[in-house]
């Protein structure tokens, strides 16, 4: 199944529930997480197939993809209290030891 068709699923299924049963994070992600990873990406992370330039690069986009979230949440003032939850820089140094500093 198509991961935007299970996401459109998803959402309907919420806009159909009532305040008093709120769905959690788990049950809303379960079927996206699930086809997630049987994707061809994930199976090659999962058996250790995944190429060192390919995964290099996958970090290094995930180092700029979560500096952007840390910044708005830090302005946010959402991590005050687990600075230590930032993952940005711990990315992109594991990015420059797999490439160098090319």
């Amino acid at each position: 199944m198509n991961l935007d068709v299970i996401q459109e699923k998803k959402i309907l299924e919420v806009w159909n529930r009532t305040p008093d049963n709120p769905p959690g994070l788990k049950e809303l992600t379960k079927e996206i997480h699930t086809a997630a990873e049987r994707t061809k990406f994930m199976r090659a992370v999962f058996k250790g197939t995944m190429p060192a330039n390919v995964w290099a690069d996958y970090t290094y986009q995930k180092s700029i993809i979560y500096s952007s979230i840390e910044a708005v949440a830090r302005d946010a003032g959402y991590t005050v209290d687990c600075l230590d939850v930032e993952r940005s820089l711990k990315l992109y140094q594991d990015t420059k030891e797999m490439v160098g500093d090319n």
